[in-house]
């Protein structure tokens, strides 16, 4: 059985957010600021493409799991979503520690909103699949289980 419109939209959401989150650290220009390390930087970039691969892959399985109709399908997108709200735990405690060091520092900040709101949306969509679980596992017919 497919997932209904509100699980999908979140599913993909969550994803195409993850995969771009993942681009944008790829990238690495604008967005996050690695001046602080000084002298140090550039010796960020393999943990931070290792954790850039990850989110685009954790991305991309989210939102292609919003389109399938499997009944493993729930527990997958759980796992995938539960992937990607730990995910945004070591960036975010980076970002807080960088932030007590150079509080005045934008770049900081919105890199630490740019997780928070990662963060929430990833727990908003793995509330909605248990909610969809739970009325799965009761019988009971989920409202909207139409495609997109």
């Amino acid at each position: 059985m497919p997932f209904p419109r509100n699980v999908k939209r979140r599913l993909l959401l969550v994803g195409a957010a993850s995969a771009l989150l993942g681009a944008i650290y790829l990238m690495s220009r604008g967005w996050f600021d690695f001046t602080f390390l000084g002298p140090k930087q550039g010796s960020e970039r393999g943990i931070v493409t290792a954790w850039s691969a990850v989110a685009i892959a954790l991305g991309v399985v989210s939102a292609v799991s919003a389109f399938g109709a499997h009944k493993l399908l729930v527990p997958q997108s759980a796992v995938s979503l539960s992937a990607v709200l730990l995910l945004q735990g070591p960036p975010l405690v980076m970002w807080l520690f960088v932030g007590m060091i150079h509080p005045t520092a934008f770049f900081v900040w919105r890199a630490v909103f740019t997780h928070v709101v990662m963060t929430v949306l990833a727990f908003n969509a793995i509330l909605a699949v248990r909610r969809e679980y739970l009325a799965r596992a009761a019988g009971s017919a989920p409202n909207g289980t139409d495609d997109l």
